[in-house]
Order: C-alpha cells, then structure tokens, then sequence
C-alpha cells in the first residue's frame, strides 16, 4: 500500500510539474507577444512623429524662402550634393 502511495505521488508531482512548466511557456509567451507588440506600436508613432517634424520643418523653410524672396533678398548659397 505505501508503494502505490509513494508512485502515486511521485506521478501527481511529475504532472503537476509538467502543467506547471507548459502554463508559464503559455504565460511567457503572450508576454513576448505583447511586448512585441508595443514595441511596434511605439515604433510607428515615432516614426510617424518624425513625419511629422519634418514636414513642419519643410513647410517652414518654405516660408522663410517666400519671405526672403519677396523682399528682395536672394537664398542662401546650397551645400554641395553629396
């Protein structure tokens, strides 16, 4: 009677160890998944940030042109083209 005791349990700890271990494979998982995701999320708002600045930054340059350019003034000189 003790052996099938001492097999039982030992096969209840050797299950409930393999639960164990596949739910936090599960958990860990998801929680790559949802860093992933973020990380994405995160990405494409700062990209579209970027757009953003610099386009006002264009749009900017484009009116000091205008400005300069109506008062007679001529542009400044370009850098060299790389």
């Amino acid at each position: 009677m003790d052996l099938i005791l001492i097999l039982g349990l030992v096969l209840a700890a050797l299950v409930g160890g393999a639960v164990g271990f596949f739910a936090r494979q599960r958990v860990v998982s998801k929680q790559a998944e949802l860093a992933e995701a973020t990380a994405e999320r995160i990405e494409a708002e700062a990209t579209a940030r970027k757009n953003e600045i610099l386009l006002e930054a264009n749009n900017e340059a484009l009116k000091l042109r205008k400005r300069g350019r109506g008062r007679g003034a001529r542009a400044p000189p370009r850098a060299p083209a790389e």
